[in-house]
């Protein structure tokens, strides 16, 4: 190999870790712009990064909202998803604990017990919510999911965001934001 060849290579290398510096540079909250929302039946309302995609109605769910891809390489959109449905028991704080606990069965019976973590109780403004997290796989890819779930009258609402395993960790913290913004009405 001449040195032309091997500045090229190495030029090529620096450049693809400077590229890959910057987009994880603009995973930071403070550096990404953000837009809101509203469902066109004005039942939810969220707070997400410009440049994601959002589909209501997607399949099952209310909202769909997803990351743009990263390039060629990237082979799975970080989203996150938001479905509802109505639950029937005493107590907001029972219809939670039961929609956990049959949550927890089926997944434990898809995925196995090792790959979901003790559910968290704690009031979300002013309502009872849950969140725990999962690792599965989907079309050879291992996948991180973090699941909060909302009571509100008498629905339960339950977030879903989905990453790769390895991107997880870049993209929980605008998760997190992102849950954290839903406002149900």
């Amino acid at each position: 190999m001449n040195s032309k060849n091997i500045f090229l290579l190495l030029f090529s290398l620096l450049l693809h870790q400077v590229l890959n510096a910057q987009k994880k540079a603009d995973l930071d909250p403070e550096k990404i712009k953000w837009e809101n929302h509203t469902t066109a039946d004005k039942l939810l309302r969220v707070r997400m990064p410009v440049g994601w995609e959002i589909d209501e109605k997607f399949m099952t769910y209310q909202v769909f909202i997803k990351s743009p891809y990263e390039g060629e390489a990237d082979n799975f959109a970080e989203n996150l998803s938001i479905y509802f449905q109505t639950m029937q028991g005493n107590t907001p704080e029972f219809m939670l604990k039961t929609y956990i606990e049959e949550a927890k069965i089926q997944i434990v019976r898809l995925l196995g017990e090792s790959n979901m973590t003790e559910p968290r109780y704690f009031s979300l403004k002013g309502s009872p919510a849950c969140e725990y997290t999962c690792i599965s796989e989907q079309d050879g890819t291992k996948l991180k999911w973090k699941q909060l779930c909302i009571i509100k009258g008498q629905r339960i609402f339950t977030l879903t965001f989905t990453a790769a395993l390895d991107d997880f960790s870049r993209y929980v913290h605008i998760a997190d934001i992102m849950m954290q913004s839903v406002e149900i009405r």
